[in-house]
């Protein structure tokens, strides 16, 4: 689990770490890197805003079956959108932010020390 100042963090805490408090959100590359989207903070809430301007709210249960989702993938299929879609995954909870959330996962991945130095 991902810690911050030695407190475990969930899902929606680790996805609202990563974007912080600005106004005008953070801008991402989505899984497939041909488009970006945007995801804001707006009173601990988490915004998705894709590039037509279709918002979505982020509830805290989707967060946590997406990270499961990324944290339990074989690397090679973590970082493809399809992973995230109901063709490869039974029960997909939400089949359009997903792969968005997944991309939000992966930009706080990278960001992460080296976890064997």
């Amino acid at each position: 689990m991902i810690t911050k100042r030695g407190v475990e963090m969930n899902p929606m805490e680790r996805l609202l770490s990563i974007i912080g408090s600005k106004v005008e959100g953070r801008i991402f590359n989505t899984l497939g890197k041909r488009s970006t989207f945007t995801a804001e903070n707006r009173s601990n809430r988490l915004i998705i805003i894709n590039s037509r301007g279709n918002e979505y709210e982020v509830k805290e249960e989707l967060a946590r079956v997406v990270s499961k989702r990324y944290d339990t993938s074989p690397i090679e299929d973590k970082y493809r959108a399809s992973n995230y879609v109901d063709q490869t995954w039974k029960g997909c909870p939400n089949r359009v932010y997903s792969p968005y959330i997944a991309a939000i996962f992966r930009a706080i991945e990278l960001r992460m020390p080296d976890k064997m130095a």
